[in-house]
């Protein structure tokens, strides 16, 4: 006979009951053309499960083409792009929760750095997907204790993610470091500060022009558009996950003039940051 004490002493299990708060929880699905730019999380990690569609994530360094049943785990402060294909647009569930550390894991990491984002659900994709429906509807009815059963159907969740990981999870090969490579760390960690092509070269002792030609080289990108890029991505991240107000939202992401701000999310976005928050129904949103 196999006791419910036994199972809850298991070393193995207990480790992985790490969920302490949530962030937010979302359900997209309703525009075809949409893009999340690039961004990262400190104080949370996702769980985002596709439901139907297909698109492209960027996680990190490393691209990979998504489809129904599979899931993307995030870590905390890795850099990811969401990519939907208007064609057969993605429908997702974004779990955002805090998680404490294990032995094996830090604060807010579902995986190991090296450990490929992307995993697919297979035999799992029922459970992962009655998770979902049940965390949608404690968020949403807000029942007696709703708050821990909330935290329960987390729990669950991740256990079921690891179990996925034993079966599914794969290594990646990492990035050799490089200048540009550092330079793009340095943006990251900079991103609200007045950077130019000219800071860059003095702080990196380079040429601009040699800084631009690598960075599009091994980016695909330059180092202003990816600078915008960060930004927007911040901005999006807080407008899908807080309440606070437009001219708060591009303070914090670098702009000290919400006209410009808006103007600059218009364009490369193509609807304005109100339009883009309305999009998305978080039940978990942070006020």
């Amino acid at each position: 006979m196999i006791r419910f004490k036994d199972l809850v002493t298991n070393s193995t299990l207990r480790n992985q009951l790490r969920v302490a708060e949530f962030s937010s929880f979302v359900y997209i699905n309703n525009s075809e053309n949409w893009k999340f730019s690039l961004h990262s999380h400190q104080n949370f990690c996702e769980f985002i499960y596709v439901v139907s569609g297909e698109g492209t994530y960027i996680v990190d360094t490393h691209q990979y083409f998504v489809q129904e049943g599979d899931l993307i785990l995030i870590n905390k402060g890795i850099n990811h792009v969401q990519i939907s294909n208007p064609e057969n647009p993605l429908t997702l569930w974004n779990l955002s929760v805090h998680l404490t550390a294990t032995d094996q894991l830090g604060e807010n990491m579902i995986i190991p750095d090296d450990w490929e984002a992307v995993i697919p659900c297979k035999e799992e994709e029922a459970s992962i997907e009655e998770c979902c429906q049940a965390l949608f509807r404690e968020m949403t009815t807000k029942g007696d204790n709703y708050e821990a059963m909330c935290i329960w159907w987390a729990e669950r969740y991740l256990l079921l993610i690891q179990r996925l990981l034993n079966a599914e999870g794969k290594r990646i090969l990492k990035r050799k470091d490089s200048l540009v490579g550092e330079i793009k760390q340095y943006i990251d960690e900079h991103y609200t500060e007045d950077i130019t092509l000219d800071t860059l070269a003095e702080q990196f002792h380079a040429s601009k022009y040699y800084i631009a030609h690598q960075m599009k080289k091994e980016y695909s990108t330059s180092p202003i558009t990816y600078l915008i890029d960060r930004r927007l991505g911040e901005a999006q991240n807080l407008l899908n996950t807080t309440s606070e107000s437009i001219s708060e939202i591009a303070f914090q992401v670098g702009y000290q003039n919400s006209n410009y701000f808006n103007k600059v999310f218009n364009k490369k976005m193509g609807m304005s940051p109100t339009e883009f928050r309305e999009l998305y129904v978080n039940v978990g949103k942070k006020q």
